[in-house]
C-alpha cells in the first residue's frame, strides 16, 4: 500500500494540510508516499507552468496534471491510499490526522485475503 498526495501549489488549503500530512507520514513510515502537483487554482494549467522557464517544466506539469486527473482528483488537497487496484480518498480538503487514520484503518480492513 502507498499514499498519494495530490496538491495545488496555488491553494492555501494544500499548504494548510502540510501538518496533517507530516503527522500521517510519521505514524506510517512503512508507507511510500507519492507527491503529485495536480494543478493551479482558477483553472491554471500546464501552459501556466511553462512560464517558469525551467527545462522540462511543461512536460512535468502536464504529466502531473494527467496523473491527478487519472486518479479522479477534482479538488485539492487530496490524499489517497492505493493498494494494488484499490484506491480510496483518505482526505479531500480539510482533515485531521485522526480522520485520516480512521479512514486508512477502514480501507486496510477491507483488504482482500
Amino acid at each position: 500500500m502507498k499514499l498519494i498526495y495530490v496538491f495545488d501549489a496555488y491553494c492555501g488549503w494544500s499548504h494548510g494540510f502540510s501538518p496533517t500530512l507530516r503527522e500521517v507520514i510519521s505514524r506510517h513510515p512503512e508507507l511510500a508516499v507519492e507527491v503529485v502537483s495536480g494543478g493551479g487554482q482558477a483553472g491554471l494549467g500546464a501552459e501556466d507552468a511553462a512560464a517558469f522557464g525551467a527545462p522540462g517544466t511543461r512536460t512535468a506539469a502536464e504529466a502531473d496534471f494527467a496523473r491527478a486527473a487519472g486518479l479522479g482528483v477534482d479538488g485539492f488537497p487530496t490524499l489517497l491510499a492505493v493498494d494494488g487496484e484499490r484506491t480510496t480518498a483518505l482526505a479531500r480538503g480539510r482533515a485531521t490526522a485522526d480522520d485520516v487514520e480512521r479512514r486508512l484503518a477502514a480501507f486496510s480492513a477491507t483488504r482482500p485475503s
